[in-house]
């Protein structure tokens, strides 16, 4: 597993050009060449004196399976002796053109068909990998020199072997070429061992295949995948499309077009084994057919389902793979693909894909308001298809709920804005298949879950525009949405109350400054105030000494207390001292003469204490010291009779 986050960088440019490039073929054979004229194992010695060297097996290959001894005489085999051409101008004429021939791809291609007789392979179902088979009684001209072992640690035995030549090696491989021409002893060596950790048999043969530049789609060869990959079942000569394909698994003869995802893990671990042996061609090889198994994530198809997920799933635990994929794929099935690549699949990927998913799609929704609620909409669709499946609850766990969740929070932290206003009210005036998830969206951004102190007033005006641009229809969904505010108002508004004014500080009366809903329009707060039957004296938490409280409350002197203001704390009240024996937010009514105090009406000097505290915590009036829970004190022949007349809660 990939121990820290991948780097998810973006190229404007496909990354996989590797035909001709510094290390491609061309490079290559013509450093063969340059070799084999050093260092080959025989040496055509022509009447005239001309020499040319090369290698025995390209040779052979070149010349028509036809052997090097048929030229000439002399001791070529077994060293490099000299093998004299008689003299003949036809004869000398035929070998340069055999000669030439040998630093070709097809003479590479040729030596490797003509070695196995069976080439290696995926089969069944699963694209289990499978060995090739080489030939029986092979000309020794032919026979491979050197050995790859692959390992378990510590076990002397090895797991798999393939045999190759070894005068390749190094033009092929950027490994061997370091290791031959080294001072150490392997550069003579005739054996190579890795070990699991890196290499399958499957990575160890498409490395050898690479060496003889042999087609390793071949490897593939039971699976159908060149229709997978440039066919169309819906719009043939077009882009790749699976649209139609059915079930997984398919192979030549069978009824599924579905390619094996298995297939996937192969070209996986032929990246790994080009990336440990340095064969930047190969390992570019293997990236650019898992994108093209993907239909380079541009498809919808049922394919797709079931590819692009696994793709981005193994991506993820190569530690040697490519960002550029898991880019790719992760923004597919993050934006075009929502809904239509979300099947089984996606679910049995790991909690870390599908949390980047759901990441990837958040950061899609915050692009702007319009783009949130396409994206709910889709979101919701999907819901409602995955409502009888047995895996829903993994669905809303995972995905659905989390992004249904950061949707609605966008949408109440805007609730009041034309551009959410106006989209929902045009849902809400039709009747169209939209209209089931906006009432979600709006139920859903009301929630208790969703609400706090910060995107509270939005969503307070936000209703009451909604309200106001269908009239005059109704909406069920905004009438259960409305008290679901208020409901969370009631039982939060005192707390808030407590609260300074949010943001720079605000000093509305005389130079103080005013608490959470001060900062409110006059018409919401009157709104308010006349939603939870509260004075707005006690919303505000007015200070009855203030000359101007009476502009607050609509005029007239402000006589009674508010229980929400105690001059002991200043202009807005806060809690007591958890640490004090008496940690309980405290309302002291010093009884006395008629209303002159707000008091509870019971005279005499003793104190009455008026606290209690709801299921949240938040302190309050009991029901008791002032007469059933008045926030202005009424109840008494001393009650205020001003706009200090509250209504019990």
């Amino acid at each position: 597993m990939r121990s820290s986050k991948l780097d998810t960088q973006v190229y404007d440019v496909f990354p996989y050009d590797f035909i001709g490039g510094p290390e491609g073929l061309k490079s290559h054979l013509s450093r063969l060449q340059k070799d084999a004229s050093e260092n080959g194992d025989i040496n055509f010695v022509f009447a005239d004196g001309e020499q040319h060297r090369t290698y025995s097996p390209l040779f052979y290959v070149a010349a028509g399976n036809v052997h090097h001894n048929v030229f000439g005489t002399g001791t070529a085999d077994g060293g490099k002796g000299n093998l004299y051409v008689p003299e003949g101008k036809d004869l000398e004429c035929i070998i340069e053109a055999i000669l030439e021939k040998c630093y070709t791809k097809e003479t590479l291609a040729g030596l490797w068909k003509t070695m196995n007789e069976v080439p290696p392979r995926a089969e069944g179902p699963r694209a289990v990998f499978k060995e090739p088979v080489l030939k029986a009684g092979l000309s020794g001209v032919l026979a491979p020199d050197f050995t790859i072992h692959i390992k378990e640690l510590g076990n002397p035995e090895p797991v798999y072997s393939a045999r190759v030549h070894r005068f390749l090696l190094p033009i092929r491989i950027a490994y061997f070429r370091a290791q031959f021409s080294s001072a150490f002893r392997d550069a003579h060596a005739t054996e190579a061992t890795f070990y699991t950790e890196e290499f399958t048999n499957c990575g160890l043969w498409a490395v050898v295949a690479f060496v003889y530049d042999t087609e390793l789609w071949t490897m593939f060869d039971g699976y159908n995948l060149d229709k997978h990959m440039n066919g169309s079942p819906v719009a043939p000569g077009g882009g790749p499309d699976c649209s139609l394909y059915s079930a997984p698994g398919g192979v030549n003869g069978g009824n599924s077009k579905i390619p094996p995802v298995e297939i996937i893990d192969r070209l996986f671990e032929i990246v790994r084994a080009a990336d440990f042996l340095q064969i930047s061609d190969l390992k570019h090889w293997a990236h650019y057919s898992i994108v093209r198994m993907a239909h380079e994530f541009t498809c919808l198809g049922a394919s797709c389902a079931h590819i692009v997920p696994y793709v981005l799933e193994q991506v993820h635990n190569c530690e040697v793979s490519d960002t550029w994929i898991y880019t790719k794929a992760l923004n597919h099935l993050s934006t075009r693909g929502i809904g239509h690549l979300w099947k089984r699949p996606l679910l049995k990927c790991s909690e870390e894909i599908t949390s980047a998913v759901v990441q990837k799609v958040h950061e899609e929704m915050r692009t702007s308001e319009q783009r949130m609620v396409e994206i709910y909409l889709r979101i919701h669709q999907h819901a409602s298809l995955v409502a009888t499946s047995n895996l829903k609850e993994d669905w809303h766990r995972r995905i659905i709920d989390p992004l249904l969740d950061a949707g609605a929070l966008m949408a109440a932290e805007k609730l009041d804005n034309s551009k959410i206003v106006t989209p929902l009210s045009i849902v809400l005036k039709t009747t169209t298949f939209a209209k089931p998830a906006i009432h979600d969206l709006i139920l859903r951004a009301t929630s208790h879950k969703i609400i706090n102190q910060s995107n509270c007033p939005r969503v307070f005006r936000g209703i009451r525009q909604l309200e106001k641009a269908i009239a005059p229809l109704k909406s069920d969904a905004l009438c259960e949405a409305r008290e679901s505010v208020v409901l969370w108002l009631r039982k939060n508004w005192l707390s808030l109350s407590l609260l300074p004014a949010p943001g720079p500080t605000f000093a509305p009366i005389g130079g103080r400054g005013g608490n959470y809903f001060s900062l409110w329009s006059e018409k919401d707060k009157h709104i308010l105030a006349a939603e939870l039957k509260i004075s707005l004296i006690d919303l505000l938490a007015i200070d009855p000494t203030t000359s101007s409280s009476s502009t607050a409350s609509g005029g007239g002197a402000r006589r009674g207390r508010s229980f929400a203001y105690d001059p002991a704390f200043g202009r807005v009240r806060t809690p007591a001292s958890a640490s004090s024996s008496k940690s309980r937010v405290r309302f002291w009514e010093k009884g006395g003469g008629s209303g002159s105090a707000g008091g509870s009406g019971r005279g005499g000097t003793a104190e009455a204490q008026v606290a209690a505290m709801d299921e949240w915590g938040n302190e309050g009036l009991s029901e008791t010291g002032a007469e059933k829970g008045s926030l202005s004190g009424e109840g008494g022949a001393g009650a205020g009779s001003s706009v200090g007349g509250g209504v019990a809660l």
